[in-house]
Formats: C-alpha cells, structure tokens, sequence
C-alpha cells in the first residue's frame, strides 16, 4: 500500500500589516487537495491510504513557526508518507514552500516531495533548486497525482510525465504539457470525511452570512477554466482557456449528497465563471432550489451573465448577495487596462435588476495598475459613489507569476524576474512612473473607508438596519476598526437606540485618543468635531 500526504502550508512570512488590518479570513476546506484526494482514492481504493494536513487549521491556531515544524515533523515521522505534496497557490508562500519541502525532505528522505499550485508552477526551478524536492507538478493534479501513486518507481513516474517538470528536465529544455480531466463528471464526489476536524470549516462566516447566523457551508467547483483575458489574471495559468464543466445532472446529485450526509444549509459555488452556459446555470439554479440553502459565489459572477431571469432564479436558489467582479467604475481602465468585458453603463441596470429580486450587491475593485492615473481612480470613485452597491472589496493589483500583469511589470522595469511578495491583495507592491506602492496602497485603503463607510449606500438611502449590519460584521471581525464604530453609532441614533449610539461613538473616540493611524483617517474624513450623539 501507498501512503499519501497532502499538505496545506502556512505563511511563514505574513507581514504585520496583514496581520493588524486583514488577515481575519474565515477558514477554508482546500478544495484543490481535497478533489486530488478524491480522485486518487476513488481509483485506487484499498492500495492507497491518503492523509490531508491543512496548516491553517485552529489545530494550529497559536503555533510558532518552530512548532508548526516540529508538528509538521513527528506527523511524517508517524504516517511514513511514499509521497508528500504541498499545495503552493499564492506568491505570499514562496519561502514558506521551500522551507516546508526542505523540512519533508529532511524528515523522510526517500519519500517523493512535491509541490504543485499556481506560485509552485510559477517559481518552479527556483523551488527545485532551492528546496531539494523532487518535482513540480504543473496544471492540476488530479490525473499526474493517480499516476505517479500507481507507478512502482515514484521518481521516474515523475522523470516521464508530461506534467511534471524537475531539475533533470529542465536541463533537456523540457516544457511541461497540460494532462487534465476533460470530462469534470470523472471527477467524483468530494469526500469531505478525508479533512480532519471539518466542522471547523463548515461555519460560514464572510460578508455574504452578515446576519452572523451559524450555517453549515460546504464549497463545489462545477467548472474550470476562463476564456477572457483580464490582465491581472491568472487562472489559464493552471486551468487553460477552455471552459470544461460538470453537467448540471452531476453539480445537483452533488449538493443533494453534500445536504444528506452533511447536512449542510450554506452552499459556496467557487467556479470563476458559474454563469458563462446560461442554461447549465438556469438548470443548476432550478434544481437546487428544493434543497432551501443560503448560497453564495465568493469569487463572484460576471455582471454581463445576469439579466432579471437569471436574477430571480438565483434568488429562488438561495442567493441573498451577489458579488459582481466590476473591478473598475473607469470605462479606460477596464477597456484599456484590464480588458475585460464589463460594459459600465449597464452596470446600474443589473444591480437594479438584482435589488428587484431582494438581492443585496457587492462589487470587486482593484487599483494600482500600470497605466492607471490618478484621473482613472477619481473616475472610478465617483461612478462608484453614485451607486447602488451595498459593499465593495477594495484590493491593490499585484502581478501574479504567468498573468499578463506580470509580464508587463517586468518589462517595465517595476518588478523583477525573481519579484515575489509577502503581502496579498491589500497592499501593493509596485511603484511605477505615475505613483508608489505606498501611495496606492494608502489610496486603495481610503477608498474602501470611502465608498463602505462614509459614503455607504444603505446609509445614505435610510436603510439604516441593513448598513449596521455590515458594521457589526466588521467589527465583530475588527474591534478596533474606528469608522465603523462611528458609523454604527449614526445607524443606533438614527433607529431610536440612543443607549447603543453614545456607546458605539465612546468606543470611536477611545480608538481615536490611542491610535494615531484611526485618528489620522478620523481627521481626513472630517469626524473629530461630530457629535453623533
């Protein structure tokens, strides 16, 4: 029998600003690994066995970085894997994933350790170099994986797989090939009772569960693959251009599986373009509407898919928020810039059609790109102003290894070809002719205050109950976020509760008085002489 470790890493170099500002993320089931899992398990049942570890798990909640080794160490040391493999998906976990691999590789030193994921795919021969591994694994994993498990010799599985590349066949020039599923049917049903302790990441608990109602979540990807263009992008990157899809028969029996034996009532649709077949999508929406679930699309749909049909039927599915990837209120920035197919003067149409159907409204928008002026961002803050959205997700571009983005920034002179980053999405990491990544990352931050807090939607229509429960969400997340304390103690004094209002505007003024950065925004948006009670 083989044994099969599959590793989840965690960031060993998260910077203090994530730390402080953003980094309060609900956990997340890692879906890539688990769908590997599956696979390999499903074909080869008895003559494998298949470990998952997920470094981010409250297990872990409190380690040092010492004691995540040392963990990670008597867990090799106990199952004895053939083959490790760590999933590698941001630029953030570069060095956390060379350390990780050297760490396996020392502990079991004849085991296969791999790494796969899009930052592994991107960085591979310095991973190979640096780490000691044995392989990468590019595209998705779950064909080379079965074959590699299958093989008696791990090493030269690996040596004559198109999807894998190592330091023997860089050497030869070798280009690693795409060795996917077509049919994502192949794939089967998820089982979730290979995670450990999976009531940890069953609670939904993001902007889309404001209500702070405890839901029973699971997330399904129904499909792969994008075929736009959109320059910051880099999905093609793993999963290629053409959409492949499960059919919408599979997705249903899937999610009626998924309510029996889990009982879920939360169900997070992860695909990057759910909406792209309109009728694989109606039938999806129809057929799981019977199950009564809250669903949510976290990586949002694309505002061009959705007309009222398709508005209703997501609301009769479950939908309470919907998620448009705008990225930009700046029709140059979108045309010019990011390419993307977003047509901005029927942007207020669909959120109109999506609020006909009760459906609250959150869009994504990203900032910082080369070639964007000050002009393009005032541009998009003012289309955005005048919107009806009810939240925003207000992120800095950051060239992602083999997205377009990328490419540019090193033709440009702004990054390098070793360029890595240590941050996420909050905080930029270029610095171009027109601006630093200071000043967008300050800039991309006061937008969010803007357009969420100050000059927040339901708030300034009156829908007073709706806006506090965003607030309350936020500082539930942040306690110490001082605007949305100021902003819930306008929303207490305007619904009547006086009580609630003078606390909540105490709590501001205390933040302010012992916090020179809250008190810094407080100034800028002109909060220190308002007594909302």
């Amino acid at each position: 029998m083989k044994k099969l470790l599959l590793i989840n890493p965690f960031n060993m170099d998260m910077s203090e600003y994530m730390k402080k500002k953003h980094n309060k993320e609900g956990r997340t089931i890692r879906y890539g690994l688990l769908s590997i899992a599956s696979y390999v398990k499903e074909k080869m049942g008895d003559e494998i066995e298949i470990k998952l570890l997920d470094c981010t798990s409250r297990e872990f909640d409190g380690y040092s970085i010492l004691e995540h080794q040392e963990y990670l160490r008597k867990c090799i040391r106990e199952f004895s894997p053939d083959v490790i493999g760590i999933s590698s998906m941001f630029n953030f976990l570069l060095n956390s994933t060379i350390e990780l691999l050297k760490l396996c590789k020392e502990e079991k030193e004849d085991a296969f350790v791999y790494a796969g994921g899009p930052c592994a795919m991107a960085y591979a021969e310095k991973i190979l170099k640096e780490s000691n591994c044995d392989a990468i694994s590019f595209f998705e994993g779950e064909k080379s994986t079965l074959d590699l498990c299958k093989k008696d010799d791990v090493f030269m599985a690996a040596e004559e797989g198109v999807s894998w590349q190592t330091l023997k066949k860089i050497e030869t020039g070798f280009i690693p090939m795409p060795d996917m599923l077509d049919d994502l049917d192949e794939i089967p049903t998820l089982k979730f009772e290979l995670v450990d302790d999976l009531e940890q990441y069953m609670y939904a608990d993001s902007l889309y569960n404001i209500e702070n109602v405890r839901y029973r979540s699971l997330p399904i990807h129904t499909s792969r693959g994008c075929p736009f263009n959109c320059v910051f992008c880099a999905s093609h990157f793993v999963h290629g251009k053409k959409m492949r899809k499960m059919s919408a028969k599979r997705v249903i029996a899937d999610v009626k599986y998924m309510v029996e034996k889990y009982n879920i009532n939360h169900l997070e649709i992860c695909d990057d373009q759910f909406l792209i077949d309109k009728e694989r999508a109606k039938e999806i929406l129809k057929g799981i509407a019977p199950f009564n679930l809250k669903v949510e699309a976290p990586s949002g749909v694309s505002a061009f898919m959705i007309d009222d049909e398709i508005a209703g039927l997501m609301k009769t599915a479950g939908f309470e928020t919907v998620a448009l990837a705008v990225e930009s209120g700046c029709e140059y920035t979108i045309k010019n810039i990011i390419d993307k197919p977003v047509d901005l003067k029927k942007i207020n149409n669909i959120v109109d059609a999506l609020k006909r159907h009760s459906l609250r409204v959150h869009a994504f928008i990203v900032m910082g790109f080369p070639g964007e002026t000050a002009e393009h961002r005032e541009e998009s803050r003012e289309f955005l102003r005048k919107s009806a959205f009810d939240w925003f997700s207000v992120v800095c571009a950051m060239p992602i290894k083999g997205s377009r983005l990328y490419n540019i920034c090193v033709e440009k002179g702004y990054i390098t070809e070793n360029f890595e980053t240590k941050d996420g999405f909050h905080k930029s990491s270029l610095t171009t002719e027109t601006f630093t990544a200071a000043e967008i990352t300050e800039e991309a931050y006061l937008t969010n205050l803007e357009l969420n807090f100050i000059n927040n939607y339901n708030m300034r229509n009156g829908n007073y109950k709706l806006a506090m429960e965003y607030f309350e969400y936020v500082v539930r997340k942040f306690d110490f976020h001082a605007i949305a304390h100021y902003c819930l103690a306008k929303c207490y004094k305007e619904l009547g509760d006086i009580e609630r209002a003078k606390a909540e505007h105490n709590k501001f003024k205390e933040i302010i008085e012992t916090d020179a950065e809250w008190r810094g925004y407080a100034e800028h948006f002109g909060l220190l002489e308002k007594e909302v009670v």
